[in-house]
């Protein structure tokens, strides 16, 4: 499961992780101090959410704070007189207690606290003694705390109201619940989205929504620790057969995504299976090309079968997926389907009428390194469209017998 976020505010002339630690006088000791503070929520189950590490580059910094707060299960604010006097570590503070996260002031040089943190649960590491021991089980009621208060919350109060109650769900109310849960962030949010999956009630769109949702923010095995994999799984697989198009490709983004990320050779196998049948999907050439796209992401060399099949599909984004994907996944001549691959990848890129696919066949070609590929490749320095030319002319380079480098320097004469 995702490690609940411990918001930590300091100031960074007490601590700047991006700076060497011997710049300051007495900056050695406070970043002592911050990495038994990281290592002690860590061991204990906690994300200790420090800025400016956790903002990723091109992220907008306030909003990437706010964000961060808001889903926190508690904010420590690390108080010194350099924090005191800080407008950033005041404004996160403030924002937290205004937003309803617990903060707590963790002292590490004496200064005066300001008089609405005064009045909160404080935690003294001047003493001779740190209060680590009581630190850490603050963290924890905390979190247990916020997620009771979120399931007590009014909206979500309604929300499960609704879920129980309602047998013949009308529109509104598919679409008031699945509204209001998109509002909701915050602490507790995967246990409440896991209730909603798994516990028994008529409203299908909401468990959808719930197990997409999950599926996107987790990974295969913190779906494992949330006890809701399989739930996820039949829910996404559900999907597959639904009427919305832009539902069934989520679906299958969403099972691609468990399958890269499972460490399970069964599941990954039935998982597999599944985004192998929506690459026959006949209602939408969105859903296929999604399919081929993860396949070969994540797709095992059982698949290359199947992607040879869709080298015939009607639709050109499809055929130049597939094509892509085999080359990704590099099968050898042992492999199953390799031949029939290879074969219909000649094919497209001898006669394919779109500039894409004979592109991508000449690229999977290059990578699956087929000396029979070499006379067609050879030929493609006529090809009208730049892009095959060069992907043809890279292709021969990477197949590397005497007769492709032979023809690679002649496509340089061209």
């Amino acid at each position: 499961m995702v490690k609940p976020l411990v918001f930590i505010s300091y100031s960074n002339k007490d601590y700047d992780p991006s700076k060497d630690s011997e710049e300051r006088e007495g900056i050695n000791e406070k970043a002592e101090f911050f990495k038994k503070l990281l290592d002690k929520l860590d061991e204990n189950g906690f994300d200790g959410w420090l800025a400016p590490e956790k903002i990723e580059p091109g992220k907008l910094w306030r909003e990437e704070l706010d964000n961060a707060i808001l889903k926190a299960h508690a904010l420590l604010v690390i108080m010194s007189p350099n924090a005191r006097g800080s407008e950033y570590v005041n404004y996160e503070w403030a924002f937290a207690l205004g937003a309803g996260v617990p903060v707590a002031p963790v002292i590490i040089e004496k200064t005066d606290l300001h008089p609405a943190l005064e009045r909160l649960q404080y935690f003294d590491f001047t003493a001779e003694k740190k209060p680590w021991d009581k630190l850490i089980k603050w963290v924890k009621e905390e979190k247990e705390i916020r997620f009771v208060l979120l399931k007590r919350h009014p909206l979500v109060e309604e929300i499960i109201r609704h879920l129980s109650k309602v047998r013949e769900p009308s529109e509104d109310d598919k679409k008031w619940v699945i509204e209001s849960l998109s509002r909701m962030e915050g602490a507790g949010m995967d246990e409440l989205l896991k209730d909603i999956l798994v516990k028994p009630h008529h409203l299908h769109e909401a468990r959808q929504y719930a197990a997409m949702r999950l599926a996107e923010e987790l990974e295969t095995d913190e779906l494992i620790e949330l006890e809701c994999l399989d739930a996820v799984f039949k829910t996404l697989k559900a999907a597959l057969y639904g009427a919305k198009a832009h539902t069934r490709e989520r679906a299958t983004v969403l099972l691609g995504k468990l399958l890269c990320t499972s460490k399970d050779e069964d599941f990954g196998d039935k998982v597999e299976h599944v985004i192998v049948d929506a690459l026959q999907d006949k209602r939408s050439k969105r859903v296929r090309r999604a399919a081929a796209r993860v396949l070969g992401e994540c797709g095992s060399l059982s698949v290359v079968p199947h992607l040879a099949d869709a080298l015939r599909d009607k639709a050109e984004v499809v055929r130049a997926e597939a094509a892509k994907s085999i080359g990704m996944i590099r099968p050898d001549a042992s492999t199953d389907g390799y031949t029939k691959a290879e074969f219909r990848l000649l094919s497209l890129l001898d006669n394919d009428d779109s500039d894409i696919v004979r592109e991508e066949a000449a690229r999977a070609l290059g990578k699956l390194r087929s000396r029979r590929a070499v006379r067609s490749l050879s030929r493609k320095w006529r090809d009208p469209n730049k892009n095959v030319r060069d992907a043809a002319y890279e292709a021969l380079l990477k197949i590397g017998t005497s007769e492709a480098e032979a023809a690679a320097r002649a496509f340089r004469d061209y």
